[in-house]
């Protein structure tokens, strides 16, 4: 008897961890929370053509999904960079658009560093805006943070936005290394 009722333990917390472990759309999540915050969303057209947000792994009793998102903006050419993460699952994708070409990367590892990852997780909305001040359009970077919490059903969302961090720490290890990890094309010089 005292094994039968270990058994059924175990297993009906077994069943409780994959009932609570299900795959969430988090678009709607995010495109709600950039309407609220922004008032053009530079990475809707990219974001909605990633499959795996519409199936993102989540406890929805107790999780929250950090997203990140980078565009240079007026540039319709240029690097896309997004980010979305949990404790458990992270999937980052580098859009680069040439004229008609996109080059397309997923992985399963980051593509920002430590760091920044770790401020949108503390959420440190006011010192990454300070960080970055103020500057011209022109040739700007922004980025583009939300947080999606899920509690026990009930699911809240913020977000807001920054510009292109000049000055902050930077371990440059890992920047080579992200480097490399999400840059594998070496580089061919023309000469004219």
């Amino acid at each position: 008897m005292k094994y039968l009722i270990i058994v059924l333990t175990i297993l009906i917390c077994t069943m409780d961890n994959l009932c609570a472990q299900i795959k969430v759309n988090i678009l709607p999540y995010i495109d709600s929370a950039r309407a609220l915050y922004d008032s053009v969303d530079w990475c809707k057209p990219y974001r909605h053509r990633l499959k795996p947000l519409s199936l993102f792994p989540c406890d929805t009793n107790s999780d929250t999904i950090f997203v990140l998102e980078n565009a240079s903006i007026p540039d319709q050419y240029g690097v896309v960079l997004l980010s979305y993460w949990s404790k458990k699952h992270i999937y980052s994708v580098l859009m680069k658009e040439d004229w008609d070409t996109i080059t397309y990367i997923d992985k399963n590892k980051q593509i920002f560093d430590h760091w920044l990852m770790t401020q949108i997780e503390m959420w440190k909305k006011d010192s990454l805006v300070q960080i970055a001040g103020v500057r011209n359009i022109w040739d700007k970077s922004i980025f583009y943070a939300t947080r999606i919490i899920f509690n026990s059903g009930v699911v809240s969302v913020d977000a807001f936005f920054f510009e292109q961090l000049y000055h902050y720490p930077i371990d440059n290890d890992e920047q080579e290394y992200l480097n490399r990890l999400w840059n594998k094309k070496k580089r061919r010089f023309l000469w004219w």
